[in-house]
């Protein structure tokens, strides 16, 4: 049974010697000299060609200036240099390869060419006329002897004949032949009854009539259509089949041999339209057999990293809403696929069967086939039908171990045609932009400010008796509300965008929040502080040393939760949110709140008594402490011997009595010297000296 040949066919006159013709596979002539004829994407040159990839015969310099040449099969099976292809030659397989990278992505492997043209003297060097490559599966064949084939739109000639080419469905089948449908080709009789033909490429990318089948070709590509409608359904458009046959003597019209059309209803187009996933992940390829009821789905990254892709409910995520989501996995252990129930790192995944994980530099790219219908743990596909789908692919280099996804999404897709779906928005990012600002906010601001109004601002004159406790509790229950609020946005987003409690950012911002947290309930249960000059007890000192730990390492650890955080978004910025600006908003407001208590910090330990500490206190403005006045000199006046007062014989001295527990005394003030603000004379203060807290 002949298979179909897509994507590319170029046809030169050939002058001069009878043309030959040549099946096998394409390889780089670099990659076929070296050691072992081991490419260097991994492929055995020698047993297993079909593992050479597009992407390294056409993206790497040394391979695409080195020429290609045309493998045969020997008859123990491996495989030997049958012809090196000349300049001219080496120019068309470039073109042939970069066409097929444009429609089916560098992860193309299997390539299986169709080559004509003439040998060189030495037996070994060809000059193709036409080289044509396979669809890539297994089982490709040659033409006939004679025979032809071409690769192109299908279409009716009633509708090209129409003014301007375009057709009842109101396709311009000049400019955009995929526009037109299996429905108008296959059920307006007008269009039915008047025959088909294939269109081919123009330089200037619109499309002319290349051939017209004749009576027995009509009634095959009728048959064509009247299956891709009864399987597909007749909304089927991009109709690109693959034609052998002879060309008659009019060098228009073709007899067919055989008539194939593209299982996939993309076709090249599947990096436009809904079949683009997200910027540089792409379904290339769907193709649904409905008899043994099976697709196969092709995904290509452009990162070198796992892949996820299954099937789950309607803003389910990646846990189906925790009713389950049915994933297929790639890595380079191979496709595993996983029932799903919650957001966390699947487990337990079961091998999948004829598939495929190709990973290398700049690309990877997944295959997968699947049963249509669905077993235990596992859901259905509808083809037709548009159902919720989810992606989500690796950072770069992560190709062995999926962990946090790089970047991920849900979409609203009916894979049986990659068309009239839409991608989901994300309408949780509000709660992504609120973890975001109160996890600022907290860290970058009320941990690192309350901490350090403890450690500076007990001793600044002036205060009140217990400020600057006060403005350190206030700051640090600020902190801790805000934590607790960004916590829950974060719990919010994750419950709806499936971003996983498993990775170093979120991992360090739950040890930085246990840590601040645990601050407002110890510093409840502190032991009483000792009087002043006494010695602390032992269970006060080792609550000071706990609690002002615990507090600076929440300060730190806090701080790379933030940067980890800010760096996360701008890292995963998914095309379809604004992650980007959420992380350039948070981090700045982050980062501005943390320089400043850095610049604060600095001030403090050089001027202890500075403006910000007596403003955050509540220090009395003008306020300076007193110091003791320094002693007075006494003049020292010679005692005298008390003179004896004589009084009459008969008069006794009366003595002046006072009350007995105190006899009257002046009582003069105290008086001490303040300093005063420079420029000016120390004042007097009376009075007895003002006792300062600490």
């Amino acid at each position: 049974m002949r298979l179909p040949l897509v994507l590319f066919l170029c046809l030169c006159a050939v002058h001069g010697a009878a043309a030959l013709s040549h099946s096998g596979f394409i390889v780089d002539l670099f990659c076929w000299d070296k050691a072992g004829h081991v490419a260097i994407d991994g492929a055995d040159l020698d047993t297993n060609p079909e593992a050479h990839s597009v992407h390294c015969m056409v993206d790497i310099a040394d391979c695409r200036a080195n020429g290609f040449g045309l493998l045969e099969k020997k008859s123990d099976g491996s495989y030997d240099l049958k012809y090196k292809l000349d300049s001219a030659g080496n120019t068309k397989a470039l073109e042939m390869l970069d066409a097929l990278k444009a429609a089916e992505g560098g992860g193309r492997k299997n390539v299986l060419v169709h080559a004509e043209g003439t040998v060189g003297s030495d037996g070994e060097t060809l000059s193709i006329s036409s080289i044509m490559a396979g669809t890539g599966e297994e089982g490709h064949e040659e033409p006939e002897a004679g025979e032809v084939m071409h690769m192109g739109f299908l279409v009716d000639n009633f509708c090209w004949d129409k003014p301007g080419h375009v057709a009842i469905d109101g396709a311009d089948l000049d400019t955009a032949p995929e526009d037109h449908s299996v429905h108008c080709m296959a059920d307006i009789q007008d269009c039915r009854d008047n025959g088909f033909s294939l269109l081919e490429k123009k330089s200037d990318g619109t499309f002319m009539q290349k051939y017209v089948f004749d009576a027995a070709g009509n009634t095959k590509a009728l048959a064509l259509l009247d299956d891709l409608k009864a399987k597909e359904g007749a909304d089927r458009k991009n109709v690109v089949v693959t034609a052998m046959g002879s060309v008659g003597s009019d060098g228009k019209t073709l007899s067919l041999s055989s008539l194939t059309a593209a299982k996939t209803s993309s076709g090249a187009g599947a990096e436009t339209g809904v079949g683009v996933l997200t910027k540089g992940l792409t379904i290339t390829r769907a193709e649904v057999d409905r008899d043994d009821d099976e697709i196969r789905v092709t995904i290509k990254s452009e990162t070198n990293s796992w892949i996820a892709f299954g099937v789950t409910t309607s803003g389910g995520g990646m846990s189906g809403g925790g009713n389950g989501a049915d994933i297929i996995v790639c890595t380079t252990e191979g496709a595993k696929r996983y029932w799903v129930t919650k957001r966390a790192k699947p487990t337990g995944g079961v091998a999948v069967s004829n598939a495929r994980c190709t990973m290398m530099a700049g690309m990877s790219e997944m295959t997968f086939t699947r049963k249509l219908s669905a077993g235990t743990n596992e859901r259905e596909i509808t083809p037709g039908k548009t159902q919720s789908f989810i992606w989500a692919i690796g950072a770069d280099g992560d190709t062995t171990a999926f962990n946090y996804h790089g970047s991920r999404g849900p979409v609203e897709l009916d894979i049986g045609n990659l068309e009239g779906g839409t991608r989901s928005s994300k309408t949780n990012l509000w709660a992504l932009w609120c973890h975001a600002t109160f996890m600022a906010i907290a860290a970058g601001w009320c941990w690192p400010w309350g901490s350090a109004i403890a450690k500076v601002t007990k001793n600044v004159p002036g205060a009140a008796p217990g400020a600057w406790f006060n403005a350190h509790r206030m700051v640090q229950v600020a902190g801790w509300l805000f934590g607790i609020i960004g916590v829950g946005f974060s719990i919010s987003y994750v419950e709806n965008d499936s971003v996983h409690f498993f990775e170093s950012h979120t991992i360090v911002g739950i040890i930085a929040f246990i840590l601040a947290t645990l601050q407002p309930f110890n510093a409840a249960i502190r032991p009483h502080p000792t009087a002043e000059g006494e010695k602390k007890t032992t269970a006060r000192a080792a609550w000071e040393f706990v609690h002002k730990t615990s507090g600076w390492v929440a300060v730190w650890v806090g701080f790379g939760a933030m940067l980890s955080g800010g760096l996360l978004f701008l890292q995963r910025a998914d095309k379809n949110d604004a992650s980007p600006g959420v992380g350039v908003l948070g981090l700045a407001l982050g980062m501005t709140g943390f320089f400043l208590f850095l610049c604060y910090a600095a001030l403090s330990s050089a001027v202890p008594n500075n403006p910000i500490s007596r403003a955050i206190v509540g220090a009395k403005s003008g306020y300076y402490p007193p110091e003791p006045a320094p002693a007075r000199a006494v003049e020292s006046v010679p005692m005298q011997a008390p003179q004896q007062q004589s009084y009459p014989e008969h008069q006794a001295p009366q003595q002046q009595m006072y009350p007995q527990q105190q006899a009257p005394q002046q009582i003069y003030p105290q008086q001490y010297t303040v300093n005063a603000p420079m420029g000016h004379a120390p004042a007097p203060v009376y009075g007895q000296p003002q006792a300062f807290m600490r």
